[in-house]
């Protein structure tokens, strides 16, 4: 039977697609038949890891479901990727979700400069200047000069000038902690109008034990040591008689996954793990709760949730995880990526532990060498001893387990 593990994160930039495409690779080291499914049809990623720049794929996911081909013959094997420290019976096949976007498809209603003539951008001008414009105007403070922000004049207003942030150290460190705040029960926008702020409840919250400081002094502490720790209290604001529509508000409720679609998505899964005699078959999702995403994780037995180590997403973590609960995945894992050198990941390991109740299953390096390999390659084949490779190797051998 075929060991269905996704790869899932709440926000985008968490590496989603390129930590799925390295572990299952490393899987297939061992000597297994994996593949590799993506699911991200608005922003498809995996295939440009695997060479196809673009020429893009001719064959998809979107075929099958369209009957255009059967299911086995949408996927590429790409076992060629895997370096000579793969064992002969290992395999490795991509299965691309939907076609790569091409630029020779993009149409525009205008008509391209001529070579050596630069193009008339000068339509864009009132657009950029009103909405620069419109910002420096509801900065508190912008207004007026202060060392080397010059208050911007109603003309240089409408081309965008005098953008820069004026104020003194202690405002800007205000301003830039209450013009969106997110605590345990509320959250604060500044209404673009007034410039007033609004508090209103939230749905899903970062657990308490992640609202701390994780590290020590920073750079920035030092380039701004007014800048506060924890963000300043909102100021007090009238309640707002209709709070915002929570898009996601209705996901805290018990999920009721149709179950025709489930059971297509099931018995597809299953056609292909038999098709392909795999072991092991690896889904890359799109970040968020949009579309029916969910429909596609339900039926997992391991489910990895990547997160940054950031304020950002961990309320939506923690969504994500009472989700899976509720569907009632065997296994869910965390993964941390990228952590800053700075941090302690020995002491962040340990308090998303405490605070989720879940395994980290790693807490991956921030990687100069990653972020130059640019999508060329898998890493794990250009850096055999590199402690992201390490921390990619634990991963596949605890879904492995």
């Amino acid at each position: 039977m075929t060991k269905l593990i996704t790869f899932h994160s709440y926000r985008g930039g968490t590496g989603t697609t390129t930590i799925t495409a390295n572990v299952a690779a490393c899987v297939a080291r061992y000597g297994y038949r994996v593949g590799l499914l993506d699911l991200n049809w608005a922003a498809p990623g995996l295939p440009v890891l695997f060479g196809f720049g673009e020429e893009g794929v001719d064959r998809s996911l979107q075929d099958a479901l369209q009957n255009r081909k059967a299911l086995e013959e949408t996927a590429y094997d790409v076992t060629f990727c895997l370096g000579s420290s793969s064992k002969s019976a290992s395999k490795l096949y991509l299965i691309p979700g939907a076609p790569l976007p091409h630029w020779s498809r993009a149409t525009t209603e205008t008509e391209p400069a001529a070579d050596g003539e630069a193009a008339d951008l000068s339509s864009l001008a009132p657009v950029v200047g009103t909405v620069v414009g419109t910002v420096v105007g509801t900065v508190p403070g912008a207004g007026a000069s202060q060392g080397n922000a010059t208050e911007p004049t109603e003309e240089g207003r409408a081309r965008g000038e005098g953008a820069a942030i004026a104020g003194t150290a202690d405002e800007q460190a205000s301003l830039a902690g209450a013009t969106i705040g997110l605590s345990s029960e509320s959250a604060t926008a500044r209404e673009p109008a007034s410039g007033a702020l609004k508090t209103f409840p939230t749905g899903a919250t970062a657990p308490a034990a992640l609202r701390e400081p994780l590290v020590g002094p920073t750079p920035i502490d030092r380039l701004a040591p007014a800048f506060p720790a924890e963000p300043p209290p909102a100021p007090s604001a009238p309640a707002l008689t209709e709070p915002p529509a929570d898009p996601v508000a209705h996901l805290a409720q018990p999920l009721s996954l149709d179950p025709q679609v489930l059971g297509q998505l099931q018995t597809a899964i299953t056609a292909l793990g038999q098709a392909l005699k795999l072991d092991y078959l690896f889904v890359d999702t799109p970040s968020g709760f949009g579309g029916n995403i969910w429909q596609a994780i339900a039926p997992s037995q391991v489910l990895l949730l990547i997160l940054r180590p950031d304020q950002q997403d961990y309320p939506g973590t923690a969504l994500s995880i009472q989700i899976a609960q509720q569907l009632q995945i065997p296994r869910c894992l965390l993964v941390v990526n990228p952590a800053p050198k700075t941090l302690d990941s020995d002491k962040l390991k340990a308090k998303l532990e405490e605070a989720y109740g879940l395994t980290v299953a790693s807490v991956l390096p921030h990687s100069t060498h990653m972020m130059s390999l640019a999508s060329a390659d898998l890493f794990i084949t250009h850096h055999t001893d590199h402690p992201l490779t390490q921390g990619l190797e634990t991963m596949a051998r605890l879904v492995m387990l």
